[in-house]
C-alpha cells in the first residue's frame, strides 16, 4: 500500500505536490472560494455512485476514484484542513480492511460519517473521515488486480493535469464549463458577486 498520506512515505511528496496543484486549481475556478462543503459533499456522493456503477470498467473506476480524492481535497481546503492535518492523524489500516469489499464498505461508511462531522462542524472528525476515505480509496485501487505496476498517485497526476486544462467557474452550487453557452454571462455574475463581497 502506498500510504501517501504518511509524511515518511516515499510517495508523500508527490501527493503533496498534487494537493498544492489542486488547491491552486480549486481557487482559480472559484470552487474553494464559492462552493460550500455541502456542495462538494453532494459531488462526493455522485462520484461514489459513479464508481459503483462502473462495475469493473477500469477506466471509469479509476476516474471515479481519483475524482473522489479531488473532491475530498476540495472539502478539506474549504474546511481549512491541510495535508499536515491528515499526516498527523495517519494510522495504518487494519489488516482485515485490505480487501476490495471492505474498502468499498469503508468508503461508504466514512462518507456517511463525513456528513455528520460537517453538519456538527467537528473539525477532528472531518479530518478523520476524509483521511479514511482517501486511505480506503488507496487500498481499493491497490486491491484491483488489473493495474499492474501503475500507482494511484500517477493516475491522480493525469487527472489533475486534465483538470488544469479544463476551464470554467463555480456558480450556483455547480462547476460550469467554459463550453457552456451561458458561460460569459455566468462569469460576469460571479465577478459581480466577488466585487460586492470585497466592498
Amino acid at each position: 500500500m502506498l500510504n501517501f498520506l504518511e509524511q515518511d512515505s516515499k510517495h508523500h511528496k508527490e501527493f503533496k505536490y498534487l494537493w498544492e496543484r489542486l488547491q491552486e486549481w480549486g481557487e482559480s475556478r472559484n470552487i474553494t472560494t464559492q462552493a460550500t462543503s455541502k456542495d462538494q459533499y453532494l459531488k462526493l456522493i455522485t462520484e461514489y455512485d459513479e464508481y459503483i456503477c462502473a462495475k469493473g470498467d477500469s477506466e471509469l473506476e479509476d476516474d471515479a476514484l481519483c475524482d473522489m480524492i479531488v473532491v475530498c481535497i476540495m472539502i478539506a481546503i474549504i474546511e481549512g484542513i491541510d495535508l499536515q492535518d491528515f499526516s498527523r492523524c495517519y494510522i495504518s489500516p487494519a489488516q482485515g480492511m485490505i480487501t476490495k469489499d471492505a474498502s468499498i464498505e469503508a468508503i461508504s461508511y466514512h462518507i456517511r460519517k463525513l456528513a455528520e462531522s460537517l453538519l456538527k462542524k467537528n473539525r477532528r472528525n472531518t479530518i478523520v473521515n476524509l483521511h479514511a476515505i482517501i486511505s480506503a480509496i488507496d487500498i481499493l485501487y491497490e486491491t484491483s488486480v488489473y493495474r499492474g505496476d501503475i500507482l494511484l498517485v500517477d493516475v491522480l497526476d493525469l487527472v489533475v493535469t486534465e483538470l488544469e486544462g479544463r476551464y470554467g467557474t463555480f456558480f450556483n452550487g455547480a462547476f460550469v464549463k467554459s463550453t457552456d453557452p451561458d458561460y460569459d454571462g455566468i462569469v460576469t455574475s460571479v465577478t459581480a458577486v466577488q466585487t460586492l463581497s470585497k466592498d
